[in-house]
């Protein structure tokens, strides 16, 4: 099962992103557990444990934003 993440500090936005996602991955028959963080930081100090397979990043974030995020 992949493991799917999506970073954004708007609440809305992440939803509208799982949405999407979800569709798609019933569309093609796939399974995948999606985890929500609020920010780049929350992210970060989940990363060890998470074991991710596919990060959705929104640029624009405080904090560290997500090409901040992603380095």
């Amino acid at each position: 099962m992949f493991r799917i993440a999506i970073c954004d500090d708007i609440p809305d936005e992440r939803e509208r992103i799982r949405l999407v996602l979800k569709q798609g991955l019933d569309d093609c028959k796939m399974k995948a557990e999606i985890i929500e963080y609020e920010s780049g930081a929350a992210l970060l100090a989940a990363w060890e444990e998470a074991k991710l397979d596919l990060l959705f990043l929104d640029i624009y974030m405080s904090g560290p934003d997500g090409v901040e995020t992603a380095r």
